[in-house]
């Protein structure tokens, strides 16, 4: 992601699947604590890490959702992502905000969601949701979540050691291999291993970084570390981390994918 929050619409645009909401997202009961602000259309939810607010104002008709479906996976997340992205020295938003906006059709291919992380705020866009309330709407706003929780673009780091594939991918990490395993939403990389690489970006990148995860435990923490603090290397951080270089890590990763496709092409028999 660029440094300055003015590009950051222009980012966000993640390559969408139309998927079917499973009950493992959303959290059984709705524990949270809900508080009414005096605003019909706005509500707050109190968490053990940050108050979250949600502002309906430009879809009153998915107030309900909101607050039965949306604002619970949300708290439950934050919760989580406390713990999987701390990092020393780190402090979590103390307020998330999270507003429905309306875009206007000349900029209709504004992204679903899109994060301001040094306002901690989420916008979601009120057209798209209501198409995907059963799809794609809780984990497209993970993936923004995640850009909030990051903080990787601090007053003067200017992007330093911070490039925007592994801001990205990591954001996608979160939502395919973390959130929506059970999705598959970056396992298509498989069907043509030598055509994609480690950074390029979004659910490729995330699909490389679950690979190295599940070899090496704990590099997620490390690497997400690393982006925070601006001491990101490419050229040091995954010999460090591993104890092999990224061309290594790949060539690991394109040899595993091509056995799942010749295991897959088998099974197809």
């Amino acid at each position: 992601m660029k440094s300055h929050d003015k590009n950051w619409l222009k980012l966000m645009v993640a390559c969408l699947f139309i998927l079917p909401l499973t009950s493992a997202c959303v959290p059984e009961g709705g524990k949270e604590t809900v508080k009414e602000t005096g605003d019909p259309n706005k509500f707050e939810v109190a968490t053990s890490i940050a108050t979250l607010e949600f502002d309906t104002s430009n879809a009153p008709d998915l107030k309900q959702w909101t607050k039965e479906k949306f604002a619970p996976a949300i708290e439950e997340w934050v919760v989580k992502l406390t713990d999987v992205m701390a990092s020393d020295g780190w402090t979590p938003p103390s307020k998330i905000y999270f507003q429905f906006v309306v875009v206007k059709l000349e900029n209709a291919d504004y992204a679903p969601a899109w994060a301001v992380p040094s306002e901690s705020r989420v916008s979601l866009r009120t057209d798209w949701f209501r198409e995907n309330l059963n799809g794609e709407a809780l984990g497209s706003t993970i993936h923004e979540l995640t850009h909030v929780m990051q903080n990787y673009w601090t007053e003067g780091a200017n992007g330093k050691n911070c490039p925007e594939w592994a801001s990205e991918g990591y954001a996608d990490y979160v939502r395919w291999v973390l959130f929506e395993p059970e999705s598959k939403g970056c396992d298509f990389v498989y069907l043509a291993p030598d055509k994609y690489h480690y950074n390029d970006s979004y659910r490729v990148t995330a699909h490389f970084l679950g690979f190295v995860e599940s070899r090496f435990p704990g590099t997620m923490k490390k690497f997400n570390a690393a982006l925070r603090d601006h001491s990101f290397d490419d050229g040091k951080f995954w010999k460090d981390a591993t104890g092999k270089t990224v061309k290594e890590l790949e060539a690991d990763w394109k040899a595993d994918l091509k056995k799942t496709a010749a295991e897959k092409k088998a099974a197809a028999k």
